[in-house]
Protein backbone atom coordinates (compact mmCIF):
# COMPACT_ATOMS: atom_id res chain seq x y z
CA UNK A 1 0.00 0.00 0.00
CA UNK A 2 1.54 3.32 -0.85
CA UNK A 3 1.54 6.37 1.49
CA UNK A 4 -0.08 9.05 0.22
CA UNK A 5 -0.76 11.30 3.20
CA UNK A 6 1.93 11.88 6.26
CA UNK A 7 0.55 14.15 8.76
CA UNK A 8 3.27 15.33 11.14
CA UNK A 9 2.93 17.59 14.50
CA UNK A 10 -0.43 19.07 13.26
CA UNK A 11 -1.13 21.69 15.70
CA UNK A 12 -3.64 24.61 15.43
CA UNK A 13 -4.02 27.24 18.03
CA UNK A 14 -7.16 29.74 18.11
CA UNK A 15 -6.45 33.38 19.68
CA UNK A 16 -9.48 35.01 20.57
CA UNK A 17 -9.42 37.93 20.43
CA UNK A 18 -12.77 39.10 21.85
CA UNK A 19 -11.01 38.08 25.53
CA UNK A 20 -8.06 39.67 25.66
CA UNK A 21 -5.86 37.28 22.86
CA UNK A 22 -7.03 34.13 24.70
CA UNK A 23 -5.15 31.19 23.49
CA UNK A 24 -7.33 27.97 22.82
CA UNK A 25 -5.66 24.63 21.76
CA UNK A 26 -7.80 23.22 18.37
CA UNK A 27 -5.42 20.12 18.13
CA UNK A 28 -1.99 19.42 19.15
CA UNK A 29 0.79 17.32 17.71
CA UNK A 30 -0.88 15.44 15.63
CA UNK A 31 0.85 12.67 13.56
CA UNK A 32 -0.36 9.91 11.41
CA UNK A 33 -0.35 8.40 8.18
CA UNK A 34 -2.61 6.92 5.21
CA UNK A 35 -2.29 4.99 2.50
CA UNK A 36 -3.96 4.71 -0.77
CA UNK A 37 -7.31 2.56 -0.52
CA UNK A 38 -7.13 3.12 3.42
CA UNK A 39 -9.43 4.15 5.45
CA UNK A 40 -8.17 5.82 8.64
CA UNK A 41 -10.76 6.29 11.51
CA UNK A 42 -10.47 9.07 13.96
CA UNK A 43 -12.76 9.14 16.84
CA UNK A 44 -12.30 11.09 20.40
CA UNK A 45 -14.29 13.05 22.70
CA UNK A 46 -16.35 16.44 21.64
CA UNK A 47 -14.05 19.19 22.02
CA UNK A 48 -11.02 17.50 21.30
CA UNK A 49 -9.95 18.70 17.68
CA UNK A 50 -10.91 15.98 15.21
CA UNK A 51 -13.08 18.53 12.87
CA UNK A 52 -10.29 20.62 12.66
CA UNK A 53 -7.73 18.23 11.99
CA UNK A 54 -9.52 17.61 8.57
CA UNK A 55 -10.41 21.55 8.51
CA UNK A 56 -6.47 22.36 9.21
CA UNK A 57 -5.93 19.32 6.32
CA UNK A 58 -8.55 20.94 3.75
CA UNK A 59 -7.09 24.15 4.46
CA UNK A 60 -10.24 26.04 6.02
CA UNK A 61 -8.09 26.54 8.67
CA UNK A 62 -5.05 27.55 8.42
CA UNK A 63 -2.48 25.12 11.19
CA UNK A 64 -0.35 26.78 13.34
CA UNK A 65 2.61 24.20 12.92
CA UNK A 66 3.50 20.80 11.55
CA UNK A 67 3.17 19.33 8.02
CA UNK A 68 1.16 17.61 6.08
CA UNK A 69 3.08 15.61 3.03
CA UNK A 70 0.52 14.73 0.52
CA UNK A 71 1.68 12.69 -2.66
CA UNK A 72 -0.22 14.58 -5.66
CA UNK A 73 -0.60 13.50 -8.60
CA UNK A 74 1.68 16.57 -9.64
CA UNK A 75 4.19 15.42 -6.79
CA UNK A 76 4.82 15.76 -2.96
CA UNK A 77 3.34 18.91 -1.58
CA UNK A 78 2.58 20.22 1.89
CA UNK A 79 -0.91 20.96 2.12
CA UNK A 80 0.05 23.04 5.18
CA UNK A 81 1.94 25.63 3.45
CA UNK A 82 1.21 25.27 -0.63
CA UNK A 83 -0.25 28.44 -1.93
CA UNK A 84 -3.93 29.13 -1.72
CA UNK A 85 -4.85 28.79 -5.43
CA UNK A 86 -2.68 25.12 -5.58
CA UNK A 87 -4.77 24.61 -2.63
CA UNK A 88 -8.11 25.33 -4.95
CA UNK A 89 -6.90 23.37 -7.69
CA UNK A 90 -6.46 19.85 -5.50
CA UNK A 91 -9.91 20.22 -4.23
CA UNK A 92 -11.44 20.73 -8.01
CA UNK A 93 -8.82 17.51 -9.28
CA UNK A 94 -8.33 15.52 -6.34
CA UNK A 95 -9.54 16.15 -3.11
CA UNK A 96 -12.88 15.54 -1.45
CA UNK A 97 -14.73 17.10 1.88
CA UNK A 98 -17.36 16.29 3.15
CA UNK A 99 -18.76 18.55 6.25
CA UNK A 100 -21.12 18.18 9.11
CA UNK A 101 -22.96 21.13 7.30
CA UNK A 102 -24.52 21.59 3.82
CA UNK A 103 -23.69 25.16 2.65
CA UNK A 104 -25.24 25.76 -1.09
CA UNK A 105 -26.10 28.54 -2.94
CA UNK A 106 -29.68 29.38 -2.26
CA UNK A 107 -31.96 28.16 -5.11
CA UNK A 108 -29.35 25.72 -7.14
CA UNK A 109 -31.07 22.34 -7.45
CA UNK A 110 -29.92 19.42 -5.81
CA UNK A 111 -29.37 17.70 -9.16
CA UNK A 112 -26.74 20.88 -9.68
CA UNK A 113 -25.18 21.07 -6.65
CA UNK A 114 -23.96 17.53 -6.51
CA UNK A 115 -23.30 17.65 -10.51
CA UNK A 116 -21.03 21.23 -9.66
CA UNK A 117 -17.63 19.15 -9.04
CA UNK A 118 -17.53 16.53 -12.01
CA UNK A 119 -18.79 19.50 -14.30
CA UNK A 120 -15.48 21.94 -13.16
CA UNK A 121 -13.20 18.86 -14.23
CA UNK A 122 -14.73 18.91 -17.88
CA UNK A 123 -17.57 16.40 -17.63
CA UNK A 124 -20.21 16.61 -20.61
CA UNK A 125 -23.12 18.04 -18.60
CA UNK A 126 -25.74 15.22 -18.97
CA UNK A 127 -23.01 12.77 -18.53
CA UNK A 128 -22.68 14.56 -14.70
CA UNK A 129 -26.46 14.74 -14.62
CA UNK A 130 -26.87 11.29 -15.01
CA UNK A 131 -24.52 10.22 -12.57
CA UNK A 132 -25.96 12.93 -9.66
CA UNK A 133 -29.08 11.36 -10.25
CA UNK A 134 -27.55 7.81 -9.32
CA UNK A 135 -26.12 8.98 -6.70
CA UNK A 136 -29.24 10.64 -5.45
CA UNK A 137 -31.26 7.94 -5.94
CA UNK A 138 -29.34 5.39 -4.03
CA UNK A 139 -29.26 7.17 -0.77
CA UNK A 140 -32.54 7.74 -0.90
CA UNK A 141 -33.59 11.06 -1.84
CA UNK A 142 -37.29 10.92 -4.29
CA UNK A 143 -36.75 12.10 -7.78
CA UNK A 144 -39.52 14.88 -7.38
CA UNK A 145 -37.07 16.47 -4.77
CA UNK A 146 -34.01 16.91 -7.23
CA UNK A 147 -34.89 20.15 -8.38
CA UNK A 148 -35.60 21.79 -5.32
CA UNK A 149 -32.88 23.54 -3.59
CA UNK A 150 -31.19 21.59 -0.46
CA UNK A 151 -31.68 24.21 1.85
CA UNK A 152 -35.41 23.19 1.83
CA UNK A 153 -34.68 19.60 2.77
CA UNK A 154 -34.11 17.96 6.32
CA UNK A 155 -30.89 17.56 8.09
CA UNK A 156 -30.54 13.95 6.69
CA UNK A 157 -31.31 14.27 3.12
CA UNK A 158 -29.29 17.67 3.12
CA UNK A 159 -25.96 15.32 4.69
CA UNK A 160 -27.24 12.58 1.86
CA UNK A 161 -26.60 15.52 -0.91
CA UNK A 162 -23.08 16.49 1.12
CA UNK A 163 -22.04 12.80 0.42
CA UNK A 164 -22.83 12.15 -2.94
CA UNK A 165 -21.63 15.97 -3.67
CA UNK A 166 -18.23 15.00 -2.47
CA UNK A 167 -17.65 11.65 -3.51
CA UNK A 168 -18.77 11.96 -7.24
CA UNK A 169 -15.63 12.78 -8.50
CA UNK A 170 -13.86 9.40 -6.94
CA UNK A 171 -11.02 11.59 -4.94
CA UNK A 172 -7.84 10.73 -4.31
CA UNK A 173 -8.14 11.67 -1.05
CA UNK A 174 -11.35 12.17 0.94
CA UNK A 175 -11.74 13.60 4.62
CA UNK A 176 -15.37 12.48 5.58
CA UNK A 177 -16.77 14.79 9.11
CA UNK A 178 -19.11 12.91 10.75
CA UNK A 179 -20.85 11.87 7.22
CA UNK A 180 -23.25 9.33 8.84
CA UNK A 181 -24.39 11.35 12.18
CA UNK A 182 -27.93 12.25 10.81
CA UNK A 183 -28.95 9.16 8.93
CA UNK A 184 -31.01 6.36 9.41
CA UNK A 185 -29.76 2.81 9.74
CA UNK A 186 -30.67 2.12 5.65
CA UNK A 187 -28.83 5.59 5.00
CA UNK A 188 -25.90 4.84 6.83
CA UNK A 189 -25.42 1.30 5.44
CA UNK A 190 -25.92 3.23 1.90
CA UNK A 191 -23.05 5.64 2.52
CA UNK A 192 -20.70 2.86 4.16
CA UNK A 193 -21.35 0.85 0.91
CA UNK A 194 -20.28 4.17 -1.42
CA UNK A 195 -17.12 4.32 0.98
CA UNK A 196 -15.81 0.91 0.28
CA UNK A 197 -16.45 0.91 -2.96
CA UNK A 198 -14.44 4.18 -3.32
CA UNK A 199 -11.44 2.19 -1.41
CA UNK A 200 -11.82 -0.44 -3.72
CA UNK A 201 -10.98 1.81 -6.21
CA UNK A 202 -7.89 3.28 -4.40
CA UNK A 203 -9.73 6.62 -2.47
CA UNK A 204 -7.70 7.10 0.70
CA UNK A 205 -10.22 8.38 3.56
CA UNK A 206 -10.15 9.93 6.87
CA UNK A 207 -12.82 9.84 8.47
CA UNK A 208 -14.31 11.74 11.64
CA UNK A 209 -17.05 9.82 13.44
CA UNK A 210 -18.41 9.39 16.97
CA UNK A 211 -20.08 6.28 16.07
CA UNK A 212 -17.99 3.59 16.56
CA UNK A 213 -19.99 0.59 14.86
CA UNK A 214 -19.91 2.93 11.52
CA UNK A 215 -16.33 2.87 12.02
CA UNK A 216 -16.20 -0.60 12.52
CA UNK A 217 -17.65 -1.47 9.05
CA UNK A 218 -15.15 0.61 7.38
CA UNK A 219 -11.80 1.75 8.95
CA UNK A 220 -8.73 -0.28 8.88
CA UNK A 221 -7.38 1.72 11.58
CA UNK A 222 -8.56 3.69 14.21
CA UNK A 223 -6.81 6.88 15.79
CA UNK A 224 -8.32 8.02 18.78
CA UNK A 225 -7.71 11.71 20.29
CA UNK A 226 -8.29 12.16 23.73
CA UNK A 227 -7.73 15.08 26.64
CA UNK A 228 -5.90 13.97 30.30
CA UNK A 229 -5.79 16.50 32.55
CA UNK A 230 -3.99 16.78 35.85
CA UNK A 231 -6.30 17.42 38.82
CA UNK A 232 -3.11 18.99 41.02
CA UNK A 233 -1.70 21.49 38.10
CA UNK A 234 -4.49 22.01 36.21
CA UNK A 235 -2.99 21.12 33.00
CA UNK A 236 -4.51 19.22 30.02
CA UNK A 237 -2.48 17.03 27.89
CA UNK A 238 -3.71 16.27 23.58
CA UNK A 239 -2.82 12.52 23.29
CA UNK A 240 -3.53 10.51 19.61
CA UNK A 241 -2.88 6.61 20.03
CA UNK A 242 -4.31 4.16 17.85
CA UNK A 243 -6.76 1.57 18.52
CA UNK A 244 -7.70 -2.51 18.01
CA UNK A 245 -10.84 -1.95 16.67
CA UNK A 246 -11.17 -5.91 15.43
Amino acid sequence: MAEILRVLGLTKIFKLHLLGGKEVIGCKDISFTLGTGEVLGIQGPSGVGKSTVLKCIYRSYVASAGQAFYRSINGVVDLLQVPERDILELRRQEIGYVSQFLRVVPRVSALQVVAESILLQGREESSALREAGRLLMYLGIPKELWDASPATYSGGQQQRVNVARAIITCPRLLLLDEPTASLDEQAKQRVHELILELKQKGTAVLMVSHDRASLEQVADRILFLDCVGDNQTGEVTRRAFEVAHH
